[in-house]
């Protein structure tokens, strides 16, 4: 009983709550760094003039998208209205922007053809989704935190939920570990290393289904706090 209180009230602590939405997209985003670059260039074989004109365009768009959602933010919490009202748009917005990050995380993935033009979109894709939850994460931490001692507790959840998500990683390395070895040629390899990557995928799907709910969850209680 003494558990399912400590639960209950941890549903409306908002610092516990933020640290559950920097774990969500930690373990998606830690599994991305780790891994994207690897599979593109051992598995897809991608040319090495679109990876790196591919970088160049993920750089600009990034440049680009950081201002720019940030104004759209900022307008967005600074609208007339109720207090409660402004938060209820961003965790709203947080909450099908981390889903459509889940998606794009998922995107990367997948074997289609033309993996030169695909590993463009996809990285810009995931960049925008990943950048509006980042910002509307920030404006949530200083909406529910304004005295300091709240922010500490904030930044405190954040960092604990932020080592737990390490674990994403060392369940993708066990699954697909990263080797610097270009693959041979011969079957047995490229069957070694497309199972590793079914495993792989099946994993990040699972993980992002998992994200996605978190995400919906975590914000449905944040409603009921800024009610």
């Amino acid at each position: 009983m003494r558990f399912l209180g400590r639960l209950s009230t941890l549903r409306r602590d908002p610092a516990f709550l933020y640290g559950v939405l920097s774990f969500c997209k930690l373990s998606i985003h830690n599994v991305f760094l780790v891994h994207h670059c690897d599979v593109f260039l051992r598995y897809y074989q991608i040319d090495k003039g679109w990876f790196y004109w591919g970088q160049v365009i993920f750089m600009i768009w990034n440049a680009i998208n950081d201002p720019l959602f940030g104004y759209i933010s900022d307008r967005q919490g600074l609208l007339p209205g109720d207090k409660s009202v402004s938060r209820r748009k961003r965790t709203k917005t947080l909450a099908w922007a981390g889903i459509l990050m889940c998606i794009s995380f998922c995107f990367f993935w997948l074997d289609l053809p033309y993996p030169g033009p695909r590993f463009v979109f996809a990285l810009c894709l995931y960049d925008t989704f990943l950048t509006i939850v980042d910002l509307h994460l920030a404006a949530i931490l200083v909406e529910f935190a304004v005295a300091s001692r709240d922010r500490a507790r904030f930044s405190l959840y954040s960092s604990l939920f932020s080592m737990a998500s390490a674990m994403s990683v060392g369940i993708s390395h066990v699954l697909h570990p990263i080797s610097p070895e270009i693959p041979s040629e011969s079957r047995e390899s490229e069957r070694n290393l497309g199972s590793s990557l079914e495993a792989f995928r099946l994993f990040c799907v699972v993980l992002s289904v998992l994200c996605a709910i978190s995400l919906v969850i975590v914000v449905r209680a944040f409603h009921s706090i800024s009610d």
